[in-house]
């Protein structure tokens, strides 16, 4: 059975100018970390050609990941039934195998004639 276990922290804020005016009124955030580790992970482990398929699905890998996002906001124009928004979102995630059962590589295809292993 795949089990993952997750810390997760992050704020939401809202910046308010008081400008009075029709131009940048707030500026919202949003940031968010997190840590994941998963174990037993299903992934399809390779077979001897011998059995006449080419692979085989188990709980076979361990691994985590961390990252971050962040987000921001800000209406920056606003008058009578217009609104001019601004928003953008940015994200990063490394994620990592800490071990695979059995100890086997795993063989990554970039392309259908060239293979990897990690």
């Amino acid at each position: 059975m795949e089990v993952s276990k997750e810390t997760e922290i992050g704020t939401d804020l809202t910046l308010n100018t008081n400008t009075g005016g029709s131009w940048l009124n707030n500026i919202n955030f949003s940031f968010t970390y997190w840590k994941r580790t998963s174990q037993n992970v299903i992934y399809a482990g390779p077979l001897a050609p011998s059995t006449g398929s080419t692979g085989i699905l188990d709980n076979q890998i361990s691994m985590s990941s961390n990252g971050y996002q962040f987000s921001l906001n800000m209406p920056v124009y606003r008058a009578g039934s217009w609104k001019w928004d601004f928003t953008t979102n940015f994200g990063h995630q490394i994620s990592k195998i800490n071990s695979i059962s059995g100890g086997s590589d795993i063989a990554q295809s970039y392309f259908s004639y060239a293979n990897t292993c990690i």
